[in-house]
């Protein structure tokens, strides 16, 4: 059984001493301070930037992970325009970005097609199930990377860190969250195979 994710929030901006200041001030998330944005993020996390520096950065993340900016309230606008879930106005306050990160990251319904996925339930026109915790983590980290492949290696590693390589236990996932979806009343393939690699999730939202 893999254990439960903790929150993650990393931090980029060229501001060297303001992301050692946001490490020192008592956040009650674990704080990677970054120079270059991973390939894959984890589930659980938020990313935050700092404006106007970073700004150009966002319409490159799509929805990979939700960004909250830092900086001045003239560049409030902006922000959102390209994508922002979240904007604070400097200085930063940690209690306020606490509160706005475990927001984005604990109160985030994930809707697509006739479903909806909040948490381990999955709710469809045909009724509720829920969902063991590994098949809910295998679906929201294709959902954090839909419209992207992601490989069968990548989720083995990620969920089931111990498995040996040659494991099916991803296609099993997979097959088991398709009859859940056509009992629920999805009439469409919501997961696409992707072959020799991995899987998709096709369906935006």
């Amino acid at each position: 059984m893999v254990e439960r994710q903790e929150p993650v929030l990393f931090v980029y901006g060229p501001d060297s001493a303001l992301r050692r200041r946001l490490e020192r001030s008592g956040c009650p998330f674990p704080l990677r301070i970054i120079d270059a944005l991973p390939r894959m993020w984890p589930l659980r996390a938020a990313l935050l930037l700092f404006a106007p520096a970073a700004l150009d950065m966002l319409p490159g993340l799509g929805s990979s992970v939700p960004v909250v900016i830092c900086g001045p309230v003239s560049e409030m606008e902006r922000a959102f325009s390209l994508g922002a879930a979240d904007f604070l106005i400097s200085p930063l306050i940690t209690k306020e970005l606490t509160a706005r990160v475990s927001r984005l990251l604990y109160s985030r319904n994930r809707r697509f097609s006739c479903l909806e996925f909040s948490g381990l339930s999955l709710k469809g026109k045909k009724g509720r199930v829920t969902l063991g915790f590994e098949d809910a983590r295998f679906l929201e980290t294709l959902l954090y990377h839909r419209g992207e492949a992601v490989s069968r290696a990548a989720l083995r590693d990620l969920i089931w860190p111990d498995l040996d390589h040659r494991s099916r236990m991803p296609d099993m996932a997979v097959s088991r969250l398709r009859r859940q979806f056509r009992k629920l009343g999805a009439d469409e393939e919501l997961i696409r195979t992707v072959r020799g690699f991995g899987y998709m999730f096709q369906n935006e939202p």
